[in-house]
């Protein structure tokens, strides 16, 4: 810590020339601005800062706290950090092994392991300490997660560089929450999990790290006293613009003989070699390979900003970088792609795919600038491609078949999408496409649960081939007035729940549906289910104009079948043969009931039905018969009021009886 006689030493002019040169003149304003030149070493804690004004911008507060407020006492304790964490409610322990290292990979989803599991040297270089809240197997992730809810602190990973300068605190949800630097749980601050337990690490393990109380930027990385800009985090390496970062060490990239930096990749021209800091063979690395390594590589810089750059091989424009990171790409010749290629870029606008024909689950997901993507031959694509790609406009891929889960989940932008050879989906395809207003789709087969859910301007569909549909059928689409789907023959749960628009229902082959088949919707008058077999709970429930319905084939109907269609005043059902309970509740116009196959029902018929003067039901079991019966002659004679149970009497009413029987049989009140 530098005194205040220290800081009047400080040469601010020279400081703010020497930091205008390393980053930039906005830079350099923003810390004279800020009263910050006078802190000793500014312009070596800064080198690797980056040089946007906005990204230093956000460690004012941590340069003022760290170097100019003084500090307050440390805690001291003479626990150790075992015992510290047993007080704070965690099982911890010192990872010597690598199978010790590996012990918490159970208490972690698939998609959200740390990378600290595929690295079999990080106990090695790193003095690491796994934490376990004591019940953390009962602790349930969020559905909007946060770094230090009880879910991502529940199992935490200390890691501390062998050399000193570094210190992790691995969260549970890892980069589930990477906008919140997972890398840096309790702000890598380890009093901030229980007083005490930064000042026990350093005399447990002979090491030295630094803490500050303020929070560390998202994106910013501390070493020692420097304070690194990184682009991505890969395998725990840093990646900046023109250097990278590993443990405690830092490798500027060698510019003078050619290397540069594409995302977290390091092209060496004078190798001609594609260069892995991290260790970590994902399939970006392969692809960027095959297109560089072997050609003729040329590098074209834009005159008028150093970072822009333009990388040909062979003469062909292969990738376009802005500080560091892949602006736009174009792979020719390349077939097929694996698992997580750019899953980490938020930065690429636009790619040509023109000979791809397959790729692998993640594929550009979270790839949230990008607007255009040309890829004419592509055929399969695996789960979660382009998913939270909310910017994309252009989607090219005539001859595409096949999706998995997640395919352009929380798309944007997309009004119109084309493909024609389309046959199958997996869940979540289109959910969120809050434009897309025209689907063309006419080989579509099955789609999975979540088909465009929540999509709010789709007004027409129209799906020839479709057969199977799952969970959420178009569900939260308040607009949508028309649907052609003369093949679909089975529907899961929530089919088009909460439609309020579509007035007439068309499904010729439809066989079964599950539970809240077009739940809520208001305005459909006219159905057409000539196969229907088989519904479960919700059918049709809460509709307000729909007057006749016929299911000739109907044979199991769930609850709530029909609940509070008050305007319904016919249904042919000669095939049903069980109903749930409130079967046609708040029914208020069916004065007839016709249903001579009808043997068991869980619940009265026709709850709170007060017009039914007509029902055959020969075949409901006796229990049944009686209580429908006696509602039909409370009906005609309004003399029993809000019972549910049949009247006591000495003989079984009859099953079937006319207006004229009910009236000559009772006296009506005078």
């Amino acid at each position: 810590m530098a005194s205040m006689g220290d800081k009047l030493q400080v040469d601010t002019e020279a400081v703010f020339r020497e930091l205008k040169k390393q980053n930039g003149e906005a830079v350099a304003k923003l810390i004279r601005d800020a009263h910050l030149d006078t802190i000793p070493n500014i312009v070596h804690i800064l080198e690797f800062a980056g040089r946007n004004a906005e990204d230093v911008g956000t460690l004012v507060d941590v340069l003022r706290e760290t170097y100019q407020i003084p500090i307050e006492s440390e805690y001291e304790t003479d626990l150790s950090p075992i015992e510290l964490l047993d007080l704070a409610g965690y099982d911890a322990y010192v990872v010597e092994t690598e199978e010790q290292k590996d012990a918490i990979k159970k208490y972690f989803r698939p998609h959200e392991e740390l990378c600290t599991f595929r690295d079999p040297t990080r106990h090695i270089y790193n003095y690491i300490i796994n934490a376990v809240k004591r019940g953390a197997e009962n602790i349930m992730p969020s559905d909007n997660p946060q770094r230090q809810d009880a879910y991502g602190t529940s199992v935490i990973s200390i890691q501390i560089s062998r050399k000193g300068g570094y210190i992790s605190i691995k969260n549970r949800y890892n980069h589930s929450v990477k906008k919140q630097n997972p890398d840096a749980t309790f702000n890598n601050n380890p009093d901030n999990i229980i007083p005490g337990l930064t000042n026990s690490l350093k005399k447990f393990f002979n090491v030295e790290f630094g803490t500050t109380k303020s929070e560390i930027p998202s994106n910013y990385h501390a070493i020692h006293d420097q304070y690194l800009y990184y682009n991505y985090e890969v395998e725990n390496t840093y990646f900046g613009v023109d250097y990278y970062s590993k443990g405690s060490d830092i490798t500027k990239l060698d510019k003078q003989n050619g290397q540069y930096m594409i995302d977290y990749f390091v092209w060496d021209a004078q190798k001609k070699q594609l260069l892995n800091p991290s260790g970590k063979e994902d399939s970006a690395y392969e692809v960027l390979r095959s297109v560089l390594e072997g050609k003729n590589v040329r590098i074209e810089n834009n005159p008028g900003y150093k970072n822009e750059k333009i990388i040909y091989a062979d003469g062909v424009q292969i990738v376009h970088l802005i500080d560091g990171k892949i602006r736009g790409l174009n792979l020719p010749g390349v077939r097929e792609i694996g698992d997580f290629f750019l899953a980490r870029n938020t930065t690429i606008k636009k790619i040509e795919l023109p000979d791809l024909e397959k790729v692998g689950d993640c594929f550009l997901n979270q790839a949230e600038c990008l607007t255009e993507l040309h890829a004419p031959k592509l055929r399969s694509v695996g789960e979660w491609g382009l998913n939270a790609a909310f910017n994309l406009s252009v989607f090219d891929a005539p001859k595409l078949q096949h999706v998995s889960h997640g395919f352009l989940n929380q798309n944007q932008e997309l009004t119109e999408l084309n493909l024609p050879e389309l046959e199958t989906t997996g869940n979540a395809f289109l959910r969120y496409n809050v434009k897309l207003v025209k689907l063309y789709a006419p080989k579509l087969k099955k789609v999975d649960a979540d088909f465009l859910m929540g999509n709010t301007e789709l007004r027409t569909l129209d799906l020839p081939s479709l057969e199977s549909v799952g969970k959420n059928f178009i569900s939260q689409n308040e607009q949508i007035s028309r649907i052609n789907l003369p093949k679909l023959k089975h529907v899961d749960d929530s089919f088009l729940y909460s439609n309020l628009d579509l007035q007439e229902l068309y499904l010729p082959e439809l066989e079964t549906v599950m539970d809240n088949f077009i739940f809520g919707n208001r305005d459909i008058s006219k159905v057409y289910l000539p196969k229907l077999k088989t519904v479960l709970d919700n059918f049709l429930n809460s509709n307000r104009k729909l007057r006749e319905l016929s299911l000739p084939e109907l044979v199991e109907a769930g609850s709530f079948f029909l609940y509070k269609n008050k305007d319904l005043e016919k249904i042919y059902i000669p095939k049903l043969k069980r109903t749930e309970r409130s079967f046609l509740a708040y029914n208020e116009k069916m004065r007839e009931f016709d249903a001579p196959e009808l043997e068991d029902t869980d619940g009265p018929l026709f709850l709170m039905n007060n017009v039914l003067v007509r029902a055959n039901t020969p075949k409901l079991s006796e229990q049944w018969r009686n209580g429908l019966s006696a509602r039909i002659i409370r009906n005609a004679t309004g003399k029993i009021q809000g019972q549910e149970n049949a009247p006591q009497t000495t003989s079984t009413p009859k099953t079937y009886l006319t207006w004229d029987e009910l009236v000559h049989s009772f006296d009506y009140p005078k």
